[in-house]
């Protein structure tokens, strides 16, 4: 009998402050989503938006899309080294967020390290196998290689793109590359 009510006592304890931890978490969640909308109202407002952008993760150290958004305040500003370092703590939180491997990609094919670029893009499309975006920068990085088996991989993710892709200004794109493609593989075949 006394062992029972020890036992409920703990565990309504327990769920209070469990409860009370959720709610303070979520308060700060809000914030850290108020915070950002701030930010991105800003729009080129580089310092003011760094400012609000590093207080929404003084509040909440664990919303990867404070660190996004950093990433991308540093990546505008052409600080691609930074811009990397808070992409990189976004994808540590969120490991299957797609836009953050897209940027850190960008980052590393803006910094011409084409090898890093590849295996990021290569991780997204383990991720999203249907993100065309992804399937087109990575062909245009393959281009540049010149291998045999790089072009392979470029047309058939281009002739993907082309056939699948809803975007028309995409397919465009893809097709006119796919063009520029299929010559360089004629000159390699003479």
């Amino acid at each position: 009998m006394n062992f029972s009510k020890i036992f409920f006592s703990s565990l309504f304890v327990f769920l209070f402050l469990t409860q009370f931890s959720f709610s303070e978490n979520s308060k700060k969640r809000e914030q850290a989503i108020a915070l950002n909308k701030q930010g991105k109202e800003l729009n080129n407002n580089s310092q003011a938006e760094i400012q609000l952008y590093i207080k929404a993760l003084d509040t909440d150290s664990s919303y990867s899309v404070s660190y996004y958004n950093l990433g991308n305040v540093f990546f505008n500003l052409k600080d691609y080294d930074k811009a990397l370092v808070y992409y990189q703590y976004s994808l540590d939180i969120a490991p299957q967020d797609t836009d953050a491997l897209y940027n850190i990609a960008f980052a590393f094919y803006k910094k011409k390290n084409h090898s890093q670029a590849v295996i990021h893009l290569q991780k997204l499309l383990k991720i999203n196998q249907k993100d065309y975006e992804a399937m087109y920068f990575l062909s245009k990085i393959y281009m540049t290689t010149q291998s045999q088996t790089s072009l392979n991989a470029a047309r058939t993710y281009l002739k993907d793109i082309i056939q699948n892709t809803m975007d028309l200004k995409l397919k465009d794109k893809s097709m006119k590359l796919q063009t520029k493609l299929e010559k360089i593989l004629e000159v390699k075949k003479q």
